[in-house]
């Protein structure tokens, strides 16, 4: 799957309950141009900076294969590759 992640980060809302909560999350769009706030992208907490805009590549992987939850959109996502990283 590849991502674009926005040169910010926003605070994510718990789908279908609307609720905001205090955790900051990458603002990604996906192949399919849906925009939304992942909680956690393995392995990509040291490669983003804010200011920059990426493009990954990631696996996502259902949560219902034996790991915790982390988010509430149903998947964990893991970093496969950067992509492009560019300043705006």
């Amino acid at each position: 799957m590849i991502l674009k992640v926005a040169a910010y980060r926003d605070y994510y809302v718990a789908p279908g309950h609307g609720i905001t909560t205090d955790i900051l999350g990458y603002v990604v769009t996906d192949e399919s141009n849906k925009t939304y706030v992942i909680e956690t992208i393995k392995g990509f907490e040291d490669e983003y900076e804010e200011g920059y805009e990426f493009v990954i590549k990631v696996k996502a992987v259902n949560k219902n294969q034996g790991e915790p939850v982390q988010d509430l959109l149903g998947y964990y996502y893991y970093l496969l590759e950067v992509l492009s990283k560019e300043k705006v």
